[in-house]
């Protein structure tokens, strides 16, 4: 016979379920030895017990399951129930899915069957980090003061692959890109006109402090007012 159950409030309650050698099992009130010897054999190419089986537990909806060698669902209402002092809804687990591809084959490979175009959503996803990454530290202090901001510059240009490869990554992502990508071509669009202008430098001159002073020749059209500020770009010392 079974002990008794506790008579603190454990919710909900908590069954381990020992998944590779069902009749085994340390829960202190375990259920019978053939709790899930009933379930039949998932088709598998290979398999060792080196592999950790992965399974998905579908909590909020156990009646649905997406894969295609799955066991017809079996509730597991036969297991005790544990003594509550406050109620909760029962729960139902399922025993949906079961892979033996590892980490490496789930991230660099389409094997996964993972993402809408291509399954390239894991190597997409590892793909996108790296960009990210590299954005982040380029766009630090000690690389934009050290001399270096056509690294930063062009580094930062890794937003078009990024938002293409998210676009790939995740199939509502369009969803909202649509109004920021509308307004960011807009801006880059009266940029262009606004930078066809041209100007003539016509005197220069170098002060103290390691300061140049540069008398510009004011575009047609241009107007500005105290506390604007420009773009300079001279390009015998940096394209952008």
């Amino acid at each position: 016979p079974h002990a008794p159950p506790p008579t603190a409030p454990l919710t909900p309650a908590i069954h381990i379920l020992h998944l590779l050698h069902p009749s085994h099992t340390c829960h202190p009130y375990p259920p019978p030895p053939t709790a899930l010897s009933h379930l039949p054999p998932i088709p598998s190419t290979s398999y060792t017990p080196l592999t950790p089986a992965t399974h998905t537990l579908h909590l909020l909806h156990p009646s649905h399951t997406c894969h295609p060698h799955a066991p017809p669902p079996t509730p597991l209402s036969h297991l005790p129930p544990t003594r509550s002092t406050s109620y909760s809804p029962p729960t139902t687990l399922w025993l949906t899915e079961r892979t033996n591809l590892t980490v490496p084959r789930i991230l660099f490979t389409t094997d996964a069957k993972l993402g809408w175009i291509g399954h390239l959503a894991p190597l997409t996803g590892v793909i996108l980090d790296i960009i990210l990454i590299i954005m982040v530290v380029a766009s630090r202090p000690f690389v934009r003061r050290s001399g270096y901001f056509q690294t930063f510059y062009w580094t930062h240009k890794l937003y078009v692959p990024y938002y293409i490869l998210t676009f790939i990554h995740a199939p509502n992502f369009w969803k909202w890109l649509v109004v920021p990508v509308a307004i960011f071509l807009a801006e880059t669009f009266v940029t262009y006109i606004r930078s066809r202008g041209g100007s003539t430098i016509t005197r220069v001159s170098l002060l103290p402090s390691a300061v140049t002073q540069l008398v510009i020749k004011k575009p047609p059209g241009f107007k500005f007012k105290p506390g604007d500020y420009v773009y300079i770009k001279i390009p015998a010392i940096a394209k952008y």
